[in-house]
């Protein structure tokens, strides 16, 4: 039996009962599995696509507008870059304490200024909105400062959903002028299955707003800056809004959770829990003041630039490669996957800048090339051209002095004239007839190092040519295969709350079945599904159903029996056919799909759930 697992899934909103709904999500993931009966059956899947490494990743965020709001007493709440120091008690910071900073390693701040855009803001603009007015405490005053940490690196795999990013850099947090400060460190990203979190290390130092006296530094401890929720990744990378809004928290010390109101929710439980030690606690969540509109989070951005897969190899193609050893001969020869990124001059007039691309002819030594330490005396040229980038063309002597166009996809097109008698005068006495490519400038690209063989034909001689083509294996007698078509989430829609239970619907991708074997032996697909799983809840894997169908049919397949989801009996909990043919059914193909009913108990926990719904082949 072998198995294969295919990027699918399925989510759903369970409400909260009562007057404000809680949204939470129910995913299916599908897996397939192949039980093979027979020599001639198989399973066709997507293929597995590895990760990218990626670096110089930025992330992109200014927390919220009480971040950069006013503030009652020390002007206002600021970002600055880097580690403040220690200003050993709770005080306003002054300019000269040298504390704030704009920039610092890998985080910098900007802020919008009207008719400039985004720009670096110093001391004295730190607490000026973007018409350079100072801001003040009402809702929607703020600074929109926002600190980027430049230069992440680790791994994004699209296909999967999943990202690992490591950031280094520290940005320090003020609230009332400097009264109170804390630090974030070294944030990390992580996303799968559609949610991600962003943490870091946490300190900085502990004060009350009861007791002025009160100064304590904190030991660095891990926190959740964020929790994300339906991100998707792409291939310039994501933006979302943490999740905050509706989010319950238990506050370790400070005002009691309001939740009542548009704006009520929380940044992540240990967060808050952090700053019951900095004495901001309450800063963020909704605590029923006037400010809990500015303590909703903010989106965050991400940025990376995943690199494609990497392009053809270099290859030459010679127009003539048998030519009379008498006299002179006109040859083309183009090339293609010279990448001219890809190999950068050493030496000048291109130090610095691609290197190009040399084609030569000649009579080179059995070892000729640079990437093996061969001098350039291993390669006596009896004619060369150059091909660089049109841009520099002029810089290696223009077309007079064999400078050829190397276009940016990496191609180009250079004739030689070349003869026997001009090979031998200087060649290498052993050696090699033939077109040579090698880098340009002294790069060190042993992939631009390719060889073609030149042969000179003595009169009477006449050359035979002959391709042999690869062997065609015979067609196999039929063969059994099937491939879910649609690897994207199952949407369930938001649950409805029922008399009995929540109710949600969806659609199974559909799945394409063919069989040509000519024993026509019986096959089948059945699917079952695995407990729904949401932290330290569940509930059962009865709740799904689904009423199976076939279209497209002529290999006589059978759509499965309908199955009911709900507590009354064990819905796909157990094993059920999705569809089936019998032994000497037509050969063809069909597609089978199935609408997908949950039925979840009325007393389940709102949460995000997850369950497992895997799809079996056997034939």
């Amino acid at each position: 039996m072998s198995s294969t697992t295919l990027g699918g899934r399925a989510s759903s909103a369970i409400p909260r009962r009562g007057p404000r709904p809680h949204r939470a999500g129910v995913r299916i993931a599908i897996a397939a599995v192949a039980a093979v009966g027979a020599a001639s059956a198989a399973m066709v899947a997507a293929p597995a696509q590895a990760a990218d490494t990626v670096s110089d990743v930025s992330l992109a965020w200014s927390i919220n507008d009480e971040s950069g709001g006013g503030a009652y007493f020390g002007g206002c709440n600021f970002l600055s870059a880097g580690a403040a120091g220690d200003t050993g008690r709770s005080r306003v910071w002054a300019e000269a304490d040298g504390f704030y900073a704009a920039t610092a390693g890998n985080v910098s701040l900007a802020k919008p200024v009207n008719g400039e855009g985004m720009v670096a803001p110093t001391w004295a603009t730190k607490c000026q909105n973007s018409a350079g007015a100072a801001v003040g405490t009402g809702a929607g005053s703020t600074t929109g400062t926002v600190a980027t940490f430049a230069g992440g690196a680790g791994s994004v795999d699209l296909s999967a959903g999943t990202a690992e990013i490591d950031w280094t850099g520290t940005l320090t947090v003020a609230f009332y002028g400097g009264l109170t400060y804390w630090t974030l460190s070294n944030p990390h990203l992580s996303v799968a299955n559609g949610h991600g979190t962003v943490t870091a290390t946490g300190s900085g130092y502990g004060a009350s707003m009861d007791d002025p006296d009160v100064w304590e530094a904190i030991t660095p401890q891990p926190i959740t800056v964020a929790t994300l929720s339906t991100v998707t990744l792409d291939a310039d990378g994501f933006q979302v809004t943490p999740d905050y809004l509706g989010v319950e928290v238990t506050p370790a010390s400070g005002s009691a959770q309001n939740r009542t109101g548009d704006y009520w929710g929380s940044f992540p439980q240990d967060f808050v829990a952090f700053h019951a030690l900095t004495g901001q606690s309450s800063y963020w969540y909704s605590s029923g003041g006037a400010a809990d509109p500015k303590k909703i989070a903010k989106p965050i951005a991400v940025e990376w630039q995943l690199v494609g897969p990497p392009g053809p190899a270099p290859s030459v193609t010679v127009s003539d490669v048998a030519v009379s050893s008498t006299g002179q001969t006109v040859i083309t020869i183009t090339g293609s996957g010279f990448d001219p990124q890809s190999s950068i001059a050493v030496y000048p007039p291109l130090a610095g800048s691609p290197g190009g691309v040399y084609i030569a002819f000649g009579k080179f030594a059995q070892v000729w090339k640079p990437s093996e330490g061969a001098g350039s005396a291993a390669r006596p040229n009896a004619g060369v051209k150059w091909a660089v980038l049109a841009e520099n063309v002029d810089q290696v002597g223009g077309a007079a002095n064999g400078a050829v166009v190397l276009g940016a996809d990496g191609t180009f097109t250079a004739t030689l004239t070349i003869s026997k008698a001009a090979a031998d005068a200087n060649g290498i006495a052993d050696g090699r007839y033939g077109i040579y490519t090698y880098p340009g400038g002294g790069a060190a690209t042993p992939g631009f190092e390719t060889f073609t063989a030149v042969e000179f034909l003595d009169p009477g001689d006449i050359p035979i040519d002959v391709t042999v083509p690869e062997e065609t294996p015979p067609p196999p007698p039929g063969e059994f295969t099937w491939t879910i078509t649609d690897s994207s989430a199952v949407v369930m829609g938001t649950a409805v709350a029922g008399e009995t239970a929540f109710t949600a619907s969806g659609a199974l991708p559909a799945v394409n079945v063919t069989d040509t074997r000519t024993a026509a032996p019986a096959w089948s697909i059945s699917g079952q599904v695995s407990d729904f799983v949401g932290g330290d809840n569940t509930f059962g894997a009865q709740a799904l159903g689904w009423a199976p169908s076939v279209t497209a049919n002529t290999v006589d397949a059978v759509a499965g029996a309908s199955v009911a989801p709900g507590a009354g009996g064990t819905g796909l909990g157990a094993s059920r056919t999705l569809a089936a043919s019998a032994l000497g059914h037509a050969l063809g193909s069909a597609q089978v799909t199935a609408g997908l009913s949950l039925a979840i108990p009325l007393d389940t926990a709102p949460g995000d759930y997850t369950g497992i719904l895997t799809l079996t082949a056997i034939g």
